[in-house]
């Protein structure tokens, strides 16, 4: 298991920065600037807050339905109790306070009580100190020149920036949905809540490769790996909307790219390289694919990828007493034989002049009917058509029906026995039933 360690920086914690360095804030000497952050709630009215020092005097009171504030305290090392209250008991909807001082950020917020206009108050102990965390370890790679105490965070391998964005702003949690979404690397999960965040990774030398969860709206995070130069190693983007959980495979590497070896790496593609770990676009689908089913007409069994082009028409019946046999087929399969035990019909209707009876000169039409059901119908055709049907029932009556387009002349029908042959009906382009 390697040292691994999450360094939040956020755009809050940055702005909070300038003021502890004093670039936003003058604070005498011997004093520190503490940036705060008070928020409005959905009720300013119910809100307030003070801040005591150790001795129970107070410093610094809220004003009465204030909308949130901000601004520095100058404080002298020590203790500080910060006291916010809730007039209705109900807390600040989740909402945070957030003190800063030399880097270091402190968060607060009033839980609920169970409301019914109960006011409730609860408080924070802020330890303000002129102390500046951070590694004070010469030969790490995160080493602070301007750290006066050691906060543990050392890291003597190699630091590996993640930096994180969401387009909306909301994170890759998806709370409705009850999804989660963040970076996962080796068991250790970090949560992305908000719109852009980055974190370090503390990594011996050697490639790595990271999971990417979204809980809905992955076409919303995008994600890069930086090196400690601000190289960027590798990045990537999400797809999908609503409803739609992301999950991707992220490659990066930490010191030299000695271990990356590049290729194809996706096992369904034709030059897939099992050593590779890094996909580097090369992946072709196309010289091994084929017909992979052995029972189709066009089988190839030199195809390791199907190209869903199988073709099966060269196979059918081979029996010439069957409803269905076919003389043309190269593959027998007797199985797909279908039989009449009553009279077989071919019903066949031609155009001379191959163009129907429907719909260039009239709207022709024909229809065959067995025992009152349409068995056969149509009308543009062209040269002709041909329908085979079972008439199981001897005394089952069989109808013909005919309207013909603007020149009669040029069709004929007939209806045969399909197994002798023989003509049973027959007809030109009279209009009429049969």
């Amino acid at each position: 298991m390697f040292n691994m360690y999450t360094k939040m920086a956020t755009a809050l914690g940055a702005f909070a920065l300038l003021f502890s360095t004093g670039a936003l804030a003058q604070c005498a000497d011997g004093e520190i600037a503490v940036a705060y952050t008070i928020p409005a709630t959905s009720y300013p009215s119910e809100v307030s807050w003070q801040l005591n020092d150790a001795a129970g005097n107070n410093l610094f009171v809220s004003e009465p339905g204030a909308l949130g504030a901000s601004g520095t305290w100058c404080l002298v090392p020590g203790d500080y109790t910060f006291i916010g209250t809730d007039s209705w008991g109900d807390g600040w909807d989740g909402q945070l306070a957030t003190f800063t001082w030399n880097g270091i950020t402190t968060s607060f917020t009033v839980e609920s009580n169970g409301g019914g206009n109960i006011s409730f108050s609860q408080s924070i102990v802020l330890a303000v100190s002129s102390d500046i965390p951070g590694c004070t370890d010469p030969l790490a790679s995160n080493y602070d020149a301007d750290a006066t105490v050691d906060d543990g965070s050392c890291c003597l391998d190699n630091i590996i920036t993640i930096n994180t964005l969401d387009s909306f702003g909301d994170g890759w949690s998806f709370g409705s949905g009850g999804a989660w979404g963040g970076f996962i690397l080796n068991g250790d999960s970090t949560e992305i809540t908000g719109a852009a965040e980055s974190f370090d990774l503390c990594l011996p030398e050697g490639c790595y490769t990271a999971q990417i969860s979204m809980g809905a709206y992955g076409e919303e995070a995008s994600w890069q790996a930086v090196d400690a130069a601000g190289n960027v190693i590798n990045s990537g983007s999400g797809f999908g909307g609503a409803g739609t959980t992301f999950d991707a495979d992220f490659f990066f590497y930490a010191g030299s790219d000695a271990c990356v070896v590049a290729g194809c790496n996706d096992a369904s593609a034709c030059n897939y390289d099992e050593n590779t770990n890094f996909n580097d676009g090369s992946c072709e689908y196309l010289s091994c694919s084929g017909c992979t089913d052995p029972v189709a007409c066009n089988y190839d069994d030199t195809a390791t990828l199907d190209n869903g082009q199988c073709d099966f028409s060269c196979i059918g019946c081979g029996d010439d007493t069957a409803l269905n046999y076919d003389a043309d087929a190269t593959i027998i399969d007797n199985d797909l034989c279908v039989y009449c035990s009553g009279t077989y019909y071919n019903f066949t209707i031609t155009d001379a002049y191959s163009d129907g009876i429907c719909c260039t000169y009239g709207e022709g039409s024909y229809s065959v009917t067995l025992g009152g059901e349409v068995v056969a119908s149509g009308g543009d055709f062209g040269a002709s058509e041909s329908t085979l049907f079972c008439a199981e029932n001897a005394d089952a009556c069989v109808i013909v029906s005919l309207i013909p387009d603007n020149y009669p002349g040029e069709t004929a029908w007939t209806l045969t026995n399909a197994i002798t042959g023989e003509e049973l009906l027959s007809g030109d382009g009279t209009e009429g039933s049969f």
